[in-house]
């Protein structure tokens, strides 16, 4: 039987990923509230047409706050990189826990672990797009937006398909190692009784 791995230290470091990125999102937040922006920040990034980007942009401009949309999106990478951190982080904690019960399901998680990082880096590349926008806020290329709003909605579905799948694969795993798990894994009563 596989030792048990140490659990503990990981437990923390995710946990203090998971505090980074509530604290970045917070940062975030309290940025874009300064904009006064005449959408929501989810409203902004779904829009696909150049011309309602450009009529934002120029409220932005007549109010003065477009640095401050520009300080936003740089903000927002912050919030990327603490939530790529701490999903990497949860799903190699969540590897670790299954080592005992579920070595093969343990094994495919770790492996898995980079993607968990897919939704932050789509939204790095939506925001370089938002950063180039408004670079040239009145006249920017109109195929812009369309990229950005695709960008936007991709980064969704990444999110919806990373907490769905790795967080359903993971607790079918724990809920049933023996039948997840593939050769050497063991069953529930026997992962609770530790090494002979």
């Amino acid at each position: 039987m596989n030792p048990r791995p140490r659990v503990l230290p990981p437990a923390l470091a995710t946990a203090a990923f998971v505090a980074a990125a509530v604290g970045a999102q917070l940062l975030l937040q309290s940025v874009f509230a300064t904009v006064d922006h005449p959408e929501t920040l989810l409203r902004s990034n779904h829009n696909a047409d150049a011309d309602t980007a450009r009529d934002w942009h120029r409220i932005l401009l007549e109010q003065g706050t477009l640095d401050r949309m520009i300080r936003t999106e740089q903000v927002d990478y912050l919030w990327m990189a603490a939530l790529a951190a701490a999903l990497v982080s949860i799903t190699l904690l969540a590897s670790r826990l299954l080592a005992v019960r579920a070595p093969l399901a343990s094994a495919r998680l770790r492996r898995f672990a980079p993607w968990a990082a897919l939704a932050p880096a789509v939204d790095a590349a939506e925001n370089a797009v938002s950063l180039l926008m408004l670079s040239d806020p009145l006249g920017f290329p109109a195929p812009l937006a369309a990229v950005h709003a695709a960008l936007a909605w991709l980064k969704l579905m990444a999110i919806a398909a990373v907490a769905v799948g790795a967080s359903g694969y993971a607790l079918a795993a724990a809920l049933g190692g023996e039948r997840h798990g593939g050769e050497g894994s063991v069953s529930p009563r026997g992962a609770a009784a530790g090494p002979p």
